[in-house]
């Protein structure tokens, strides 16, 4: 899995070592509030060893994200395809101690540049939970905005986010400045 930096942050496949990490994240009900049910503790070991050692569809996986210079452990991002769809998702997952300090919207994105640069993608999409005003904000952040609702990961009504490449260059050549379109705030 490529190596992916960002001013504060590394991103980069997950080894072993990373498991006891993963699995107190995946363990912690806070963390998955608007993600899934958390499993026992057997069930989300081998959710987490499964993730470790398959993590290889590159260029799309999912990144460990730590900080860059201590290499703290701050949790997951992704570059993936949705299920049972074609649209690459960009997601993440932080330990509480990462909340409110930028990490998510720094990894988030450093991915969305990798999926247009490097990738070539011509859209990023994600979905995020209705309640989940947080991740609705570092989507929107990172440029991404609102387009309806859709069905993922066997849940309706999620709140669905998508970016163009188009608009993805439009804003970098504005300065780099969030480029939002679309209705903006759900109602």
């Amino acid at each position: 899995m490529k190596e992916l930096l960002t001013e504060r942050l590394r991103l980069r496949g997950f080894r072993d070592g990373d498991l006891p990490a993963l699995v107190a994240m995946n363990r912690d009900s806070e963390v998955m509030r608007y993600i899934r049910t958390v499993g026992s503790e057997a069930e989300e070991t081998r959710k987490a060893e499964a993730l470790i050692a398959d993590n290889q569809d590159e260029p799309l996986g999912v990144w460990a994200v730590e900080g860059r210079g201590d290499g703290r452990f701050h949790g997951a991002a992704m570059l993936k395809c949705l299920p049972e769809a074609e649209d690459v998702e960009v997601g993440y997952r932080l330990i509480k101690n990462a909340w409110g300090c930028g990490i998510a919207t720094e990894a988030a994105g450093r991915l969305r540049d990798y999926g247009f640069e490097e990738i070539g993608l011509e859209e990023i999409v994600a979905v995020a939970d209705p309640d989940n005003a947080a991740s609705h904000r570092v989507l929107r952040k990172i440029g991404l905005s609102f387009r309806g609702l859709r069905r993922a990961y066997g849940t309706d009504g999620l709140h669905f986010f998508a970016l163009t490449r188009g608009d993805w260059q439009d804003r970098r050549e504005a300065g780099g400045k969030p480029h939002i379109s679309g209705t903006g705030t759900p109602a």
